[in-house]
């Protein structure tokens, strides 16, 4: 090797660590606890976010092919919790025998499915983050909630815990919500992701109520009624 080639060679590896790695993704472990000692009931369901300092980043657009289902079966809505990004179309299939009238009075999100079965499964597109609370007409036990985030990150906790997998390194708020939470209640947790895996903890300053899915009364399993 001729000494021109051995100093161009030097020349490069002493630029190697000079040289800024592309942006990595993190694996984001959350656990939610209680500030005030309270025994937390089973949060499986609840909605967790993240918010990124990069506009955007955070608004960008979700896939126009990106549908998702809150269905009725057993005379229940399937799942009682779902979480879906801005603009993201849910569709409203009826699996059950009788017929459903679904609606919503949320603010910005209120919309009717009157009487239906057996026919065209309607859907709605959901362009308003917040809260969007579900209900049948006809059975009303039967409640459900959508939450609508204007993210793609988000997630759903098993138990008290969640998981968010591969989010770009950056700064983001993480947020927190649960049909049961205190109307006081603010969870906006401001974090800095980087290296591979990550852990934070949240923790609620109010006590947060049990909120579980009601099962249809054994009345209602009529084969020879319509509703």
């Amino acid at each position: 090797m001729t000494g021109t080639h051995k100093t161009l060679k030097a020349l490069f590896f002493c630029l190697l660590p000079a040289i800024t790695p592309a942006a990595g993704a993190v694996d984001l472990q959350i656990d939610i606890t209680s500030g005030i000692g309270q025994t937390l009931p089973d949060l499986s369901g609840a909605v967790l976010y993240l918010n990124s300092a990069d506009p955007a980043q955070t608004h960008s657009p979700v896939s126009p092919d990106t549908r998702v289902e809150m269905a009725q079966q057993d005379l229940q809505f399937v799942p009682f919790i779902r979480v879906l990004q801005k603009g993201t179309h849910v569709a409203f299939p009826n699996r059950d025998d009788v017929a459903h009238h679904v609606y919503s009075y949320s603010r910005n999100n209120a919309f009717e499915f009157k009487l239906y079965k057996g026919r065209e499964v309607p859907s709605k597109s959901f362009d308003v983050s917040g809260q969007v609370s579900l209900g049948c007409n006809i059975h009303d036990w039967m409640e459900a909630y959508i939450y609508v985030v204007d993210t793609p990150w988000f997630t759903q906790a098993t138990q008290q815990h969640a998981q968010l997998e591969n989010v770009p390194e950056g700064e983001y708020t993480l947020h927190f919500w649960h049909p049961g939470i205190d109307r006081r209640e603010t969870i906006a947790v401001p974090l800095s992701l980087t290296g591979q895996k990550q852990s934070q903890a949240i923790s609620l300053s109010y006590e947060i109520k049990p909120t579980y899915q009601a099962t249809a009364p054994e009345d209602q399993f009529d084969e020879s009624s319509d509703y």
